[in-house]
């Protein structure tokens, strides 16, 4: 059996992880210790501590309610690392955590033990300052998207876009045909998708405005709303905003998957994130929203020489075009909401199901394989066993070096 050491962070990097666990399993038996959520859990995770895809957040002020748990994890990465004695470490997104831990790990081990990145910092983004930094840490990185590739290939020849995992996610999708019945809601009625995000720091910044919108669409437009929460952890907060509004039988929390929601719902209102290109997928238009506090936002923008033109919603990035809308920080308001999801709803038909449609190809072609997940887990799998190779030969206070 062959031990790994995985860590991730924030809801959709534990899904993605995950889906990595779960394929390395189909192709080695392998056991994982490290760090992660309910869904890497569920794929067999032994934890090195509770459950962590909650404590994340944008920005040096928002995360520091979260340090010192944050720390405490961290601090707990090398002895569990030593204690099960794991060669090799597979980082999952989770950027800032997950550099800081590979320091760590560097520091300790030196290069005796292999690290891989899925789902590196996206640097052709949000800034190359942290490529090389990063392709100096790892022994191989898995790019999220294509145009990252050849900034980290300057510094790692190891680097490497098989696609993008969403492809997978998709592929695998089969939407219920008793939705509406499943969940008692009334086919014949329009509704909309809210979706905040996966933070407690997007719940708090994004959904007051999100429900104000949907009181004003409903009372002029008799529509109503579908939510998922994408974790558990968050619906006590969540509940206790919409009952506060008193909008509990406008806005329906549904347990079921974002997709099924999105596949039901013509347009959404979004956090900026993974789930906006996941939507753009499903066929449902997106209203991208993005807010933290004023620090972190002016910081991000004056560190990574971000402009008004620079394009920070997923579907748009890839598109390479301002397609679907993109509210930022003070635009983030109720109005502003209100008139783009009015736009989207009074768009004619066939050029809603026209742009939509070419919207969908075009993500298609950019997000790569369909089996992207699967060769990640290959190429893993297949550079262990060649170490193991090279281990055999070298006398065990040497290491290997690359």
């Amino acid at each position: 059996m062959v031990p790994l050491f995985i860590i991730a962070g924030e809801v959709s990097g534990d899904m993605f992880a995950a889906e990595l666990m779960n394929e390395l399993k189909a192709q080695q038996d392998c056991s994982f210790v490290g760090c992660g959520g309910t869904n890497m859990r569920k794929s067999g995770l032994i934890p090195i501590s509770k459950d962590n895809s909650l404590y994340s957040a944008v920005g040096l002020l928002e995360a520091g309610r979260f340090l010192l748990r944050q720390w405490r994890i961290l601090r707990n990465i090398v002895p569990s690392i030593r204690q099960h004695h794991c060669k090799h470490v597979i980082l999952v997104d989770h950027e800032v955590f997950s550099i800081l831990a590979a320091k760590r790990i560097r520091k300790s081990f030196g290069n005796s033990v292999k690290i891989y990145f899925f789902i590196p910092p996206r640097v052709s983004m949000w800034g190359e300052k942290s490529a090389s930094t990063v392709a100096e840490l790892c022994d191989a990185l898995f790019c999220y998207m294509e145009p990252d590739l050849p900034i980290y290939l300057q510094h790692n020849p190891n680097s490497f876009f098989f696609g993008n995992p969403l492809s997978c996610k998709l592929k695998t999708f089969i939407s219920s045909n008793d939705f509406y019945k499943k969940h008692d809601l009334n086919p014949d009625k329009k509704y909309l998708a809210l979706m905040p995000g996966s933070r407690k720091q997007e719940i708090s910044k994004l959904l007051p405005s999100f429900l104000q919108v949907a009181k004003r669409l409903y009372d002029e437009r008799n529509t109503e709303f579908l939510m998922t929460i994408a974790h558990e952890g968050l619906r006590k907060r969540i509940e206790k905003k919409i009952e506060a509004l008193k909008l509990k039988d406008i806005v329906h929390l549904v347990n079921d998957s974002s997709l099924e929601i999105m596949n039901h719902c013509p347009v959404g209102i979004v956090s900026a994130g993974t789930i906006t290109l996941e939507s753009v997928m499903m066929g449902m238009y997106p209203v991208i929203t993005y807010k933290v506090s004023n620090y972190t936002f002016n910081s991000i923008k004056t560190a990574e020489g971000l402009g008004d033109d620079t394009l920070i919603g997923l579907p748009n990035v890839f598109l390479q075009q301002r397609v679907f809308p993109e509210l930022l920080q003070f635009e983030v308001t109720p109005n502003r909401i209100y008139k783009e999801v009015s736009y989207a709803l009074d768009m004619n038909p066939e050029i809603f199901k026209s742009l939509m449609n070419h919207s969908k190809e075009k993500l298609s072609e950019s997000l790569g394989s369909t089996q992207c997940i699967k060769m990640v887990a290959g190429y893993i799998l297949e550079d262990i066993h060649k170490s193991k190779n090279i281990f055999q030969d070298m006398a065990p206070s040497k290491g290997y070096k690359k």
